[in-house]
């Protein structure tokens, strides 16, 4: 059975053409940072959800030292090799060890809101990266495109998937006439 996830993975991944790992790891943080607020800012939360089924746990982890290796500098992320074999009996120095704790329901209003927050962040990051991305190897060619706004400055012009470049006026050509 497909789950709201999975949905919203589908959908949005096909409207902002984002690939779906992107719109998963964005909802990850989205949830790592509502339990966050739900239990405590200071833990080290990881949520991980089934790329397939929609479903996902939040783990709390914490890194595990030697005994006898150092101070610990945060208990709230880090925990001795004698704690660590009691969340989990095969716990390795230098490695997480992670504890289930209850997931967060995003049916509250504050909730819902975080992650909103959280996964458009995340999204605009992606479109930005790609078209990034698109463009790295195009500088210092000459591109087509549609005048959108004119300012003292310059020109703002559409040059397609969804990309937008600035034109200084003192790069244009003098005279010529250039409207939106």
């Amino acid at each position: 059975m497909i789950t709201e996830i999975i949905k919203v993975v589908d959908t949005l991944s096909e409207a902002k053409d984002v690939e779906r790992e992107v719109i998963f790891q964005a909802i990850e943080n989205a949830l790592e940072s509502t339990t966050k607020k739900k239990y405590t800012e200071s833990m080290d939360v990881k949520v991980i959800i089934d790329r397939e089924s929609g479903d996902y746990k939040t783990y709390r982890r914490w890194m595990v030292f030697a005994d006898d290796s150092r101070e610990l500098e945060d208990p709230d992320y880090e925990l001795r090799m004698l704690d660590a074999v009691d969340v989990d009996k095969d716990a390795k120095e230098g490695e997480y060890v992670y504890e289930e704790i209850e997931s967060v329901d995003l049916d509250s209003r504050i909730g819902a809101q975080i992650a909103k927050q959280v996964i458009v962040q995340k999204v605009r990051e992606a479109e930005k990266k790609k078209v990034i991305d698109l463009y790295q190897d195009r500088i210092g060619e000459v591109l087509g495109g549609v005048v959108k706004r004119v300012d003292r400055n310059g020109f703002y012009v559409d040059v397609g998937n969804n990309a937008e470049a600035f034109l200084p006026r003192r790069e244009s050509i003098a005279k010529e006439a250039i409207r939106p």
